[in-house]
């Protein structure tokens, strides 16, 4: 065995990331890939595809996977068969192979040819960050000794629902000369095959075997280029080539069996999980009630209720095959303090309902991984939503400091399925605008011999909000006040930070609001009879240029964000302005950066706005951004002079 799990199996996480896995919420995901690719991930990253390189070392030389539908006993499930030929072109190197199961899937055998002997191991999946999982992992070593070193690995593998089994992913972790991709479906099963995010390097054939009564549908990649990870990218069902499949009807001894026919057919199947869950209102109703009993409004009941969720019920990852897309019931969520997405979506909706109010389940698959028309249930998050005076309001108890009404990137726009009795409602979550999410500071200065002083007050909302208060409370409390510090600092020993006041750390507040006293040294210089001032202390994104030459793939911001700053310098007596930093405004579909300095009676006026109007920047872009930047970064570098009269 490995010592470092980590390394274990990052090789493949090809693979495992894109498995048909039961009901994985959001952040289940990221805490998969942090595991697998060994670093943290506050947005999902993707395969970056290179030609192939002079860095590549163990490439696949052909790759073939063959999915075969069959039927046993009126039960439909499907059969992969998959061997892959490496090649090791330079210098000896050993690489991680894994195999995901879980109770849904088996493998059946496991042939490897390499230069030595090698045994699977076997064993359950395990993360700190999740606190059961079904998955199991087949992984080993393979060794290549030396250059020209070859080895070939087969898998087979039973899916026993077909109706989990809904994706093939054609990127590989290495480069690929030549892979080959068949779907075998035989004419009593109806399956509709979705292409996403397909190239003209994509070859495509479809078969019909009139013997077997059969159609296959191959695909061919070549000289397709390893998988790479980046951060800040588009999630991988953006752009990452793949397949969907949706399984329809199965036509058995004259029987149909309906799958996923249409949106209907996908309800019937979240809805049927979800009637196994069996909420004790009287228990819940108790609570509520005492909780709410000084509310004078329904806008105090429904904040104090979504907050107390949100803040004492501590989110954990759950994944046990179809019971991953079963919630917990209220009464044990409640009871453990803990739970998944559904667990505590379930205990929210169940405390609204016990106050009166008309609050449901809601599927969601993030980043628009779900979509309208796709009939299959690729949702990977569960929220609660609420109806209340003709609107539609939602609610996700599993990111705290966000109060309703505020939606974070990751659901912005997301197609959802909302529980409605034997129906469902469909909808999509706003798209919210970056002043959501404003990150504002304002101070006045005063010059004091070669520093500014002065008392700051920044206030942060929503997703501004939510990641600082985020970041402080994963601390240690006797770290916390230090770090705050730290952060306010910027890190930079010349700054001094006191006297910090904050305002708004409840998860019912709109805002947080941290007032300080600040120090600026080395921020005013004399020469002669002049004084030169940097005003500008944060050079917000002076650092956000992107290297184009590393980078080949598109750049995904963390959210809208609207950042605006407001500083003042109050002009010593005896002195008068000699100049400013010139204006600078540049605006386009991606974004907005405006700076302008202005002088109002006897001080100094400097305004900075920045907003990110669109999150996703593509790589056409990358030098205009970086242009833009460089004009900025110069702005900031120019100083006020005053001059003594």
């Amino acid at each position: 065995m490995f010592k470092n799990r980590k390394n274990r199996y990052k090789s493949a996480c090809n693979d495992f990331l894109y498995q048909p896995l039961p009901m994985l919420i959001f952040a289940e995901n990221l805490n998969l890939m942090k595991l697998i690719i060994a670093f943290f991930i506050t947005v999902l990253t993707i395969p970056v595809l290179y030609a192939q390189t002079n860095e590549d070392n163990i490439i696949i030389e052909n790759k073939t996977e063959n999915y075969t539908y069959k039927i046993s006993s009126k039960r439909v499930f499907l059969e992969e068969k998959k061997t892959t030929n490496y090649h090791c072109l330079k210098w000896s190197e050993k690489i991680t192979v894994a195999e995901f199961y879980n109770l849904y899937s088996t493998i059946d055998m496991v042939d490897i040819k390499a230069e030595k002997q090698i045994s699977p191991i076997y064993e359950m999946y395990r993360d700190k960050d999740i606190f059961y999982s079904d998955t199991k992992v087949c992984y080993f070593e393979l060794p290549f000794s030396k250059k020209g070193a070859k080895a070939t690995v087969s898998f087979a593998k039973t899916y026993k629902d077909i109706c989990i089994f809904n994706k093939i992913i054609f990127t590989e972790p290495h480069f690929v000369k030549e892979k080959k991709v068949e779907i075998t479906i035989p004419n009593w099963l109806e399956v509709d095959i979705i292409e996403q995010n397909f190239n003209d390097t994509i070859e495509k054939e479809i078969i019909t075997n009139e013997k077997s009564q059969t159609v296959t549908y191959r695909y061919i990649i070549r000289n397709q280029a390893g998988m790479k990870r980046t951060d800040d990218a588009p999630a991988y069902h953006k752009i990452a080539p793949h397949l969907l499949l949706i399984p329809k009807i199965a036509t058995v001894k004259k029987e149909e069996i309906v799958y996923f026919d249409n949106y209907d057919y996908v309800y019937k199947w979240c809805k049927e999980k979800l009637d196994y869950t069996h909420n004790d209102m009287e228990v819940i109703s108790k609570f509520t009630q005492q909780l709410i009993d000084s509310c004078k409004t329904d806008d105090e009941r429904i904040s104090l209720i979504f907050a107390w969720v949100q803040n004492n019920i501590r989110y954990i990852a759950f994944a046990y095959g179809l019971d991953g897309w079963v919630p917990d019931n209220a009464q044990n969520v409640f009871r453990k303090k803990y739970g998944d997405c559904k667990g505590m979506s379930n205990l929210l909706k169940t405390m609204l309902q016990s106050a009166g109010f008309d609050a449901r389940l809601v599927w969601i698959g993030t980043d628009g991984l779900s979509k309208k028309e796709i009939p299959l249930p690729l949702f990977n998050h569960v929220i609660c939503v609420l109806f209340k005076d003709n609107q539609i309001i939602y609610l996700d108890p599993t990111v705290k400091y966000m109060v309703p009404g505020e939606y974070h990137n990751a659901i912005q726009g997301c197609f959802t399925m909302i529980e409605n009795g034997n129906n469902y409602i469909v909808d999509f979550i706003p798209e919210i605008l970056p002043s959501q999410n404003t990150d504002s500071l304002i101070c006045v200065y005063n010059i004091e011999g070669n520093s500014l002083v002065g008392n700051v007050d920044m206030t942060l909302s929503g997703e501004c909000k939510q990641a600082i208060l985020s970041l402080i409370y994963t601390l240690e409390t006797s770290r916390r006040n230090s770090a705050l510090k730290q952060f306010l600092e910027k890190g930079k020993s010349q700054e001094k930070v006191s006297d910090i006041l904050i305002q708004g750390e409840d998860s019912r507040q709109n805002q947080l609001r941290i007032n300080y006293n600040e120090i600026r040294g080395n921020s005013v210089n004399r020469i002669g009879n002049e004084i030169y001032i940097d005003l500008e202390s944060r050079q917000d994104y002076a650092s956000g240029a992107i290297d184009t030459a590393k980078r080949k793939i598109d750049f995904v911001f963390p959210y809208k964000k609207r950042t605006i700053r407001e500083e003042y310098l109050l002009i010593p007596d005896g002195f008068k302005v000699i100049s400013v930093p010139a204006e600078l405004n540049i605006e386009n579909n991606n974004y907005k950066i405006s700076t302008v300095y202005s002088i109002e009676n006897n001080r100094i006026k400097y305004r900075k706005e920045i907003i990110i109007k669109d999150v996703w920047l593509k790589k056409e872009h990358f030098v205009q951004w970086n242009t833009d930047l460089n004009l900025l970064k110069r702005n900031y570098s120019e100083q006020i002079i005053l001059q003594n009269e």
